[in-house]
Order: structure tokens, then sequence, then C-alpha cells
């Protein structure tokens, strides 16, 4: 993997590999995301409500959607993507089945590894945006909650806002300054 030094252009498909492309690795990487895809809609479909069969159902149609199969097959970046905002839509999910006991543990893990999947998802690529519109939409329609319930008061409303920001916000953009810094600083000249 270390040996590969950017020098192969990717210009025309089917062109052959030399043998200092790791592109088992890099064909392996996209086909790995594309292969959790499946089980991540099955829960996505499970937190959202539906039955196991539906969810089933719905994993079976991800498997066999031809666009999925090919994105996960050559060596792009739109499988890490897809991965990606599909497993921060499922962070925020196992988040807002936890609002019972806000605070607690697992909520804290949950969120933290919404933003992990949504620094994953930034670094990756910039379209990356619209994963984080989407879980900040369902963030937004969460706290919109928060505030119609009279038994919380302006600094548990303050509380809920200020972690949204931090875990949502705030790591996903450490995250993606990291791995920019790191891509810069082994970036060959």
């Amino acid at each position: 993997w270390n040996d590969f030094n950017g020098s192969f252009l990717f210009k025309n498909i089917g062109e052959e590999f030399p043998s200092d492309v790791p592109y088992v690795i890099m064909r392996g990487s996209s086909a790995l995301c594309g292969s959790l895809l499946i089980p991540t809609v099955y829960e996505i479909m499970i937190e959202l409500g539906f039955t196991h069969r539906a969810a089933l159902l719905a994993s079976f149609f991800t498997l066999l959607d031809n666009a999925l199969q090919i994105q996960s097959r050559v060596i792009m970046l739109d499988s890490f993507v897809v991965f990606f905002t599909y497993l921060s839509i499922l962070g925020y999910l196992k988040v807002y089945h936890c609002r019972l006991c806000p605070y607690s543990q697992r909520w804290h893990g949950w969120m933290i590894a919404t933003g992990v999947s949504l620094g994953l998802l930034l670094g990756v690529k910039y379209t990356g945006l619209v994963g984080l519109g989407c879980v900040g939409l369902l963030a937004l329609c969460d706290i919109w909650q928060i505030v119609g319930d009279l038994a919380v008061d302006k600094i548990q409303l303050f509380t809920h806002m200020a972690y949204r920001g931090i875990y949502l916000l705030g790591i996903p953009l450490l995250m993606s300054f990291a791995l920019f810094y790191v891509h810069f600083a082994i970036l060959t000249k």
C-alpha cells in the first residue's frame, strides 16, 4: 500500500494496472463499503419501525440495485459516500430512540458515532454535505420537539443544542480538517 506513488492516472477504462498499483486494496475497500451498506439499510428500516420482513425486503432490493453494485466494484469514492451517509442517518436514528434517556452513555456513544460518520463522510467528498444536511434536518426536528415540551427549561434546551452542535458539527469539521491535513502532509509534489 505504501509503495503506491500516485503516478498511475487511471485515464482509460480497461487499462491494465502496473504491478505497483494496489488495485486489490482499492477495489476491496470500495466493495467492503458496498457490502456493509446492506445491513445498514436493514438497521435503518428497523429503527424506522418497519417489520423484519420489510427490512429484509429493503436490504434485498439494496443488494440487487445495479448502480450500487457497479459503484462497489470500481475504484471510486461513491460507495464510501453512500455508506457513510446511511451510517450517519442510522446513527442519528439511534440517538433519536435514546431520547427518553438523554445524556446517557448510550446517547453520547451514538452521538459520537454519528459525528465520526459525518466526519468520514466529509473527509471522503464534499458532496457529503448532503448527508450532513439530512442529519442536520433530523436534529432540527428533534430540537423542535424538545422546544415544544413544556417540561424542558431553557438551560436544558441550550444543553441539548450545545451537545448537538459539538457532536454533529464540531466532530465532523475537526475530522475533516484532520483528514485534509494528513492528505496534504503526505501529498507528493
